[in-house]
């Protein structure tokens, strides 16, 4: 008789809420890369977005732990969860590494893989905000995730580059390429961290088709 009992649609709405401040982070993220003045006030705005963040991420565990039948297994619900919440703690410990690290002068591989950060958390906000209907969309979610594949790949590339670059830079002291080693990696992992919520979602559509 379970069928008749109708299933807790609001992790829709938190998802939808998690992503869309996901995707506030990303765009305070890629303009403070691209212009890294007033730094400290504007880490703040992303430090208080990443706490946003963590408050829906309890909200939705709370809500697992309480609710009897859920719209996907419950398991994965909480490594959505989990991995969206992943997502912005790279984020906002990205635009930490440019205040802890104290950098000033942009480097431009910092904008495009920042800018890469954008594209994909809106094309996973787009899928996220289609799982309602995902037994009639599927088809339309997946786009989205291949996309978040395929910026994967381009922000790998651009990661490499700019290591490349960095290394052979002999103007740069040490201590320089070890910050902007440091900026990078944590870029790079939000565009993974990306990647891998995609995969959570394709691996629920799969269960579900």
């Amino acid at each position: 008789m379970s069928f008749l009992i109708p299933t807790d649609q609001d992790f829709f709405a938190m998802f939808e809420r998690t992503t869309s401040t996901i995707e506030e982070g990303a765009q305070l993220l890629e303009s403070l890369v691209r212009d890294l003045a007033d730094l400290d006030v504007r880490l703040l705005r992303l430090k208080e977005v990443e706490h946003e963040g963590d408050v829906t991420t309890h909200e939705t565990y709370e809500k697992l732990n309480k609710t009897f039948l859920t719209p996907f297994d419950r398991e994965d619900l909480h490594s959505l969860a989990s991995q969206l919440d992943e997502i912005l703690d790279w984020i906002e410990e990205a635009g930490q590494r440019f205040g802890l690290y104290k950098i000033t002068e942009p480097r431009p591989e910092a904008s495009r893989l920042a800018k890469i950060i954008v594209q994909a958390t809106s094309e996973l906000g787009a899928a996220v905000r289609q799982l309602r209907a995902h037994s009639k969309n599927a088809a339309g979610i997946r786009k989205h995730l291949v996309e978040i594949n395929r910026l994967e790949n381009e922000g790998d590339h651009i990661y490499r580059q700019a290591l490349s670059r960095l290394f052979e830079d002999e103007s740069l002291r040490t201590i320089t390429v070890l910050k902007w080693k440091e900026a990078y990696d944590a870029l790079e992992s939000a565009i993974d961290a990306c990647e891998h919520a995609a995969h959570v979602i394709d691996f629920m559509l799969v269960k579900h088709a």
